[in-house]
């Protein structure tokens, strides 16, 4: 729909607040986009920091502007933020200074364009960014989808809308389930806001909308098997926000497979459990058939086949991604993720007989309870697999753990920078005795996504003085001094199963939400801790 056709009642620019590589690498965006594409009386385009023109000779197009038509982001109806990492926060604030757009929802007027939030990242706490949107979406949007557009589009059909109307429509936002409006709450206070969960996936589409060779996956048309997780992992924000598992149906997926295929032979499985999927033999049997080159994320070593890994070495995939987490068998029970050595080692065997020559393996360091000999352990586990397999390649990407809202490891304390950086150190030193590749991220921005993830309303300032003073790091170590703010003390871990969190702002329902209630949170933490 054009934005000058007369049925538009409001224009809507989708902002992913990090590179155009990185967001059209993000299946929720390409979902989001498609609903609101789709939507009667609205016109969607897109919007990514330092977007650039396609052509490859044309000059850089500005951050501010829209995708599709260069239009100025300030001259949408609405802004619509897909978030799904807490350090994007900053670049949040970056697009909207480039956009001539006050950054605090108090300082803007009917003048501006309303700004909405969806995504993981607030969806698990969204008190941080409570001062700049006017209204995030908690969970999955499918099941509002069309309410919340046709309030957009009848709330926003009079340009400019009159402060009244603003408010009117604020308010009607907030009485959708699933929909948080801050200014109508005040902090500490609980919204009650339940988070919404698509029942039936199989009603649902959920695909690449648009193929790009500038994505992870180049030219590959992207499905969603299922959501949520079987195995709860302790550590994990996806296996327990996205509760409960829900797994689409081989016929829906072949019919959506069949309309990728058409335009491209790639077809990317995406799930937080795809290993785990049902039927996952059965229908990468079918889409081999159909002569579809098959590609996958990460895979779990307990639950891969044969099957799998013949269809993806058919397919010309020559890596996969497993991830232990841990390298010792204590840590892998913490995690509730028991993935034993033999089990990688087996693995790593089968993808060597289809052809399969390089291994990615995932580690975390600064986990609960950790010592200093349990982190040097992962150096130890890949070179035990180094020696086992000459003809292998192995890689090991190592990450630091941040605990993370709504999981049994809400309760555990921020990992130390200082011992971080220790342990980091010695695992460099023991890598350069390997063959094997190792990538480390920083555990100073590890740490400050930690305070992102846990804090409150009180965060926007530091973020809005964090971009003011360079939108480093650094800044954002002096703006939480500048606001007497001690990452070490106030965003400690609380101790006790009815302490408050920032995120119990918006409410969870306690037995319907499959595994969120802070009791049987509390005592998956408690097991974790008694070695269980």
């Amino acid at each position: 729909m054009s934005p000058h056709d007369a049925r538009v009642a409001c224009r809507i620019a989708l902002v992913y607040p990090n590179t155009y590589y990185v967001g059209m690498s993000n299946l929720g965006l390409h979902t989001l986009y498609r609903l609101l594409a789709t939507a009667p009386e609205v016109h969607c385009e897109r919007g990514f920091l330092a977007a650039r023109r396609l052509d490859p000779g044309s000059a850089p197009a500005k951050a501010a502007v829209s995708l599709e038509s260069q239009t100025p982001l300030a001259r949408f109806d609405a802004l619509a933020f897909s978030l799904a990492f807490e350090l994007d926060y900053l670049n949040v604030l970056r697009v909207l200074d480039e956009a001539a757009i006050p950054a605090m929802s108090r300082e803007r007027d009917a003048g501006h364009p309303l700004l909405i939030a969806g995504g993981v990242a607030p969806s698990a706490n969204p008190e941080p960014m409570a001062e700049v949107f006017d209204a995030i979406v908690i969970g999955e949007v499918e099941p509002i989808a069309l309410e919340l557009t046709q309030a957009l589009a009848e709330g926003l059909r009079a340009a400019p809308a009159a402060k009244q109307q603003r408010e009117a429509l604020l308010g009607r936002l907030s009485q959708l389930p699933g929909v948080y409006v801050p200014s109508l709450v005040p902090p500490g206070q609980s919204a009650a806001v339940t988070k919404l969960v698509t029942d039936n996936l199989d009603e649902h589409e959920t695909a690449s909308a648009i193929l790009t060779p500038d994505t992870e996956f180049a030219n590959c048309f992207l499905m969603e098997v299922g959501r949520g997780c079987p195995r709860g992992c302790r550590f994990c924000l996806a296996a327990h926000i996205y509760r409960p598992l829900r797994q689409r149906s081989v016929a829906v997926l072949l019919r959506t497979a069949e309309f990728g295929l058409a335009h491209t032979e790639r077809i990317g499985l995406v799930g937080s459990a795809l290993s785990d999927y049902r039927h996952l033999d059965e229908l990468v049997g079918e889409l081999r058939e159909r002569g579809a080159a098959i590609r996958t994320s990460s895979l779990r070593a307990e639950s891969v086949t044969p099957v799998l890994l013949e269809a993806l070495a058919e397919s010309g995939q020559r890596q996969i991604t497993l991830a232990p987490e841990a390298a010792v068998p204590r840590l892998r029970r913490l995690l509730n993720k028991p993935t034993s050595d033999e089990r990688l080692a087996r693995v790593v065997d089968m993808g060597l007989q289809q052809g399969i020559r390089a291994f990615k393996l995932y580690f975390m360091i600064g986990l609960p309870t950790e010592t200093a000999e349990e982190a040097l352990a992962i150096a130890d586990c890949v070179g035990n697999l180094e020696g086992a397999f000459r003809q292998a390649r192995f890689s090991a990407a190592v990450s630091t753990f941040v605990p993370k809202p709504h999981t049994p490891f809400q309760w555990a304390p921020m990992p130390d920078i200082e011992a971080l950086g220790s342990r980091f150190r010695a695992l460099r030193q023991a890598f350069a005795r390997l063959r094997s590749d190792l990538a480390i991220d920083s555990p100073r921005w590890a740490y400050i996504q930690a305070v992102l993830s846990r804090g409150g309303r009180e965060l926007a300032e530091v973020l809005l003085t964090t971009h003011q003073l360079g939108g480093n790091a650094r800044a954002f170590l002096r703006a939480l001094r500048q606001r007497s703010l001690d990452p070490a003390a106030r965003f400690a871990a609380p101790s006790g199963p009815d302490a408050p969190f920032p995120w119990d702002a918006v409410a969870s329902p306690p037995a319907s939400d499959m595994g969120s209630a802070k009791d049987r949170l509390w005592r998956q933490w408690q097991q974790a801790l008694s070695g269980g």
